[in-house]
């Protein structure tokens, strides 16, 4: 028997009951599963495993208590998939209302002609546009402040992150800072973006990262030597567009590197 208790806060109760011969912690564990839903974003935080009182030595109880992921519970915003979805982004920028944007992305792209389909599809549409190209791999908290003051002299009503998780986690705290007071360095840590972030769309080149549909943004901190993350439910995606043409211009060995870091992400997952 599996039961499940909603304790608010962020907390859930889940007891599991189990009678087996010999088998009572198995059973209890059963139970258990039974009374905890994978899919509403939790971690277990403890597990208790004993004797049932009162049901002899083959009964077992197993008492867990979770901590429910509070950023699983947000808006994800819309996703757009498929070969040649690259074409929905007009689309997507009017139901945001926005006609200028930013595109924030890297010099390798522009070199590659990704850049340009991009640029291309805005054109069409009559989308004002500017770019962004100093994104670089392990982006310096520097880059941060750099693509802040182009958002802030292209007056831009979205930002576009174009590339892999470097270029989508600048764009992604750059919409952060341009509607947050403060820096860049109070917000480094879990939940500590108060106010909505500008629109921003996230259009990934490689396989790997999954930034577009993350709520986290890493930054390296040279002075410290270290890498920092700023988690927020805000810097979720209003619109991830998912284009595998995108990908076909990589270089070889980028392709297997992406592939092999997607790879990972399953494999730690499971």
């Amino acid at each position: 028997l599996g039961f499940r208790f909603d304790l608010g806060l962020g907390f859930r109760l889940c007891l599991g009951l189990g009678l087996g011969f010999g088998f009572d912690l198995l059973f209890g564990l059963l139970g258990l599963l039974l009374g905890y839903d994978p899919l509403g974003g939790g971690e277990q935080l403890a597990l208790l495993a004993g004797d049932a009182p009162g049901l002899g030595p083959s009964g077992g109880l197993l008492l867990g208590v979770f901590c429910l992921d509070p950023l699983a519970q947000q808006d994800l915003g819309d996703g757009i998939g498929g070969r040649g979805a690259l074409a929905e982004l007009p689309e997507a920028l009017a139901r945001l209302g926005v006609r200028r944007v930013l595109i924030v992305t890297d010099e390798g792209l522009v070199r590659a002609g990704l850049c340009d389909q991009v640029v291309a599809v805005l054109d069409q549409a009559g989308v004002d546009h500017e770019t962004f190209d100093g994104v670089e791999p392990d982006p310096r908290m520097a880059i941060v402040e750099r693509c802040l003051a182009a958002a802030r002299d292209s007056a831009c009503g979205a930002l576009i992150g174009l590339g892999g998780g470097s270029a989508m986690d600048i764009a992604k705290i750059t919409s952060a800072l341009l509607t947050n007071p403060g820096d860049l360095a109070q917000y480094i840590g879990v939940d500590r973006i108060p106010n909505p972030t500008l629109p921003k769309i996230l259009i990934p080149t490689t396989s790997g990262t999954g930034s577009e549909v993350s709520p986290i943004a890493i930054l390296s901190d040279e002075d410290a030597h270290l890498k920092k993350g700023v988690v927020s439910h805000r810097l979720y995606a209003d619109v991830a567009i998912v284009d595998p043409d995108l990908t076909l211009s990589l270089p070889s060995h980028i392709t297997a590197y992406t592939g092999i870091d997607a790879l990972t992400h399953h494999i730690e997952a499971y």
